[in-house]
């Protein structure tokens, strides 16, 4: 499989004065975050410097490909002559009741700088933070994410690069569409790896049509995540070895020649799209948040804490919590058990989810 992986081993020993920064570059760097470094970086640091002292860390077998997959590269990444001395200038982690939020920002000396979002993680709030951008903005990780990137954008930051993975690459556009013009000039190109996008009244503000032309989005074919409302920028849609909201995993991504495989958007996507837009037509913002507010303060209250523990040995308990909680309509009902049941097989490391009836 080209995945990110093999980009990194087959240029090794390039540097970026030998073969310039691309959009695989900035996939790689937009992965990063999901690293936990917290307690490693309190000054600046290479990314060699970083695996050693991470590496213990590393021991242990995750389940999740993705995860997996990110220890791997950034264990190639630690001993290519492209990547092992790029020097990582900051590095923030917060999860408290109301976010879930990673960021950090990578100098190339004599290059360019990079600052990164990580994406949602197996933290529930995270999740939460999501479904709440149906109905509000900005988020408390958004908030964060403008924060950081202010930040870490110096006088002397000639070229600066901003992205992100999932919800990583929402945080990366509206951390930039939140900056004054010097900070705005100075941004070269800001990358949304299937983030979702935004609701229709930040869509038609003035302050991320200021950004649209420095977007690039990039979507695989069978995308779900990304489909979650709209976009302004380019749009690019890749070519991938998994199938549906697996795609999601940008380690299933094709590249070849250094550039990912370009398709067209599978007509899954287009119609998952639409399902999103009509059921947000449906209900005005009021309404979403008195729904996400029941729906996740019904998962705290049962105990849940991490999305990996929605699986399908809990949906009978699930359902049976959802007929005893009498505030609820029936539709509320229904639309909380297929929130539910998507969640699972979100979760679900098999592809085979025929049995979520």
């Amino acid at each position: 499989m080209d995945n990110l992986v093999k980009y990194v081993k087959e240029n090794k020993n390039k540097t970026f004065k030998d073969y310039p920064f691309n959009e695989i570059d900035a996939a790689i760097y937009s992965v990063l975050p999901y690293i936990n470094f917290m307690g490693i970086i309190n000054d600046s640091i290479t990314i060699k410097e970083a695996y050693e002292k991470t590496k213990s860390r590393f021991l242990l077998k995750y389940q999740d490909k993705f995860l997996e997959k990110n220890k791997e590269l950034f264990r190639e990444m630690a001993s290519s002559i492209r990547f092992k001395d790029n020097i990582i200038t900051d590095y923030k982690k917060l999860v408290n009741h109301e976010t879930q939020f990673a960021a950090i920002a990578i100098k190339v000396p004599g290059h360019f700088k990079y600052i990164a979002f990580e994406g949602t993680d197996d933290e529930l709030v995270g999740w939460e933070e999501n479904f709440k951008m149906s109905y509000m903005y900005p988020i408390p990780a958004q908030e964060h994410a403008i924060k950081f990137l202010k930040k870490n954008i110096k006088l002397d930051d000639f070229v600066v690069y901003v992205g992100g993975h999932s919800k990583g690459g929402n945080l990366a556009i509206s951390s930039v569409m939140e900056q004054n013009i010097l900070k705005k000039y100075q941004i070269d190109y800001i990358f949304n790896f299937d983030g979702p996008g935004f609701l229709t009244e930040i869509l038609n503000s003035k302050k991320l049509k200021s950004v649209s032309k420095k977007i690039k989005n990039y979507y695989p074919e069978e995308s779900v995540v990304g489909m979650i409302f709209n976009s302004l920028g380019d749009k690019f849609i890749v070519k991938s070895s998994a199938h549906q909201v697996f795609q999601h995993n940008i380690h299933t991504w094709k590249w070849n020649n250094n550039k990912f495989i370009n398709c067209q958007l599978s007509n899954y996507s287009k119609d998952f799209h639409l399902k999103i837009e009509n059921i947000l037509k449906k209900f005005s913002k009021e309404e979403r948040k008195r729904f996400v507010n029941l729906f996740f303060n019904l998962l705290y209250n049962a105990g849940f804490v991490l999305k990996s523990e929605i699986n399908k040995v809990n949906l009978i308990r699930m359902k049976n919590i959802l007929k005893e909680t009498t505030s609820l309509t029936n539709e509320d009902r229904k639309l909380m058990l297929e929130m539910f049941k998507a969640l699972i097989k979100h979760n679900n490391k098999e592809e085979d989810n025929n049995d979520l009836k």
